[in-house]
Order: C-alpha cells, then sequence, then structure tokens
C-alpha cells in the first residue's frame, strides 16, 4: 500500500507549483475518502483498512505537504498559500466525517492562516501607506454644500479591506477569518 501512495505523490519530487502538488494530493486524497466510505459501508465495518490507510497514505500525504511547505512556503505568494490552506481545511473535513482527527493537521491549518495573514499584511501595508501619503500631501480636498471637508480615502481603504476580507470569508475556515480581522483591526489601529 504504501507503494501505490509513493508511486502516486513521489515523496522525494521536488514540486515546483502548488497546483501540481495539490492535484496529485487530491487524486490521493479521493482515494482515502472513497476507500474509507466503503470500509464503512460493509457489515461489519473495516475500521482496520481505515485505520491502515491512515498510518500509511495520511502519514504519506503529510510527510509530502510538509516538505513542500518548508521547501517552497517562503516563495508561495497570498493566494498559492491560501489554495494549500483551503484544500488542508477541506482535508480535515474529509477526515473528520469519519472521525479521524489529527493534531498535525490542525497545526498546519494555523500556520497556513498565519502564513496568508502575514504575506497579505506585506502586500497591504504599502498600498495603505501609499492611500495615506497621497491624502497628506493631496491639495484639492473637496469641501460639500455644508462646509465640511471629505475626502475618498476611509472609503478606498474600507474597500481595499472589504475585497480582501471577501475572498478569505469564501473560504469558509474560521482560523483564517479570525486571523485576518485581527490583522484589520491592528492595521486600522497602526494608521
Amino acid at each position: 500500500m504504501q507503494q501505490q501512495f509513493e508511486a502516486a505523490l513521489p515523496p522525494g519530487k521536488q514540486w515546483e507549483d502548488v497546483e501540481g502538488l495539490l492535484e496529485m494530493a487530491s487524486a490521493l486524497r479521493e482515494d482515502m475518502i472513497t476507500t474509507f466510505d466503503a470500509c464503512l459501508a460493509v457489515k461489519p465495518q473495516r475500521k482496520d483498512i481505515i485505520e491502515t490507510y491512515m498510518r500509511s497514505g495520511h502519514l504519506h500525504l503529510l510527510d509530502v505537504l510538509s516538505r513542500f511547505w518548508e521547501l517552497r512556503g517562503v516563495d508561495l505568494n497570498p493566494f498559492e498559500t491560501l489554495s494549500l490552506l483551503e484544500w488542508t481545511h477541506r482535508y480535515n473535513r474529509d477526515l473528520r466525517r469519519f472521525g479521524v482527527t489529527d493534531d498535525a493537521v490542525e497545526l498546519g491549518i494555523l500556520q497556513l492562516s498565519t502564513a496568508y495573514v502575514k504575506k497579505t499584511h506585506s502586500q497591504i501595508t504599502p498600498v495603505v501607506l501609499n492611500i495615506l501619503r497621497h491624502e497628506r500631501g493631496n491639495k484639492e480636498i473637496e469641501e460639500d454644500s455644508s462646509g465640511y471637508l471629505y475626502t475618498n480615502a476611509p472609503q478606498d481603504l474600507a474597500q481595499m479591506l472589504r475585497e480582501s476580507f471577501e475572498v478569505v470569508l469564501a473560504k469558509r475556515v474560521k482560523e483564517l477569518i479570525l486571523k485576518t480581522l485581527r490583522l484589520f483591526y491592528n492595521l486600522m489601529q497602526q494608521y
């Protein structure tokens, strides 16, 4: 069985892109889930086969994903990190359907969430600073009919944060949503 997993997802292969890795990992995940379903459908249930799959396939999958993250995680852009996070979250949800919980997968979700938020922060901060610098230097601030001065900068900032949050919200990963909200809160406090 181990050879089957290694053939499907070679342990020593240097994956160049997230999509290729996740495509192969998804095929392995689907095979595991199909096997789990079949093992639970028969009478008596074959939980021993699920345990065997968990010892070999699951550990192999985690090893390949962990090694990829160690080698390439720093170079991934936020969207690639989000793809890896979404896949890991979906995999964890699939495992839970069968009563399987793994702290390593949970920790991976937290680490990927943190990495995504940090990468997003590094991209959002310069944009926020540019908006604020432009606003500070703007000599043509508009005045409304009642004499109040107004600017579109807060609206632009809110729009940018809202659009960024919509991407995160669509993934439905609680840890990621909370970390992103914390990032936005810190950004607003900072500026």
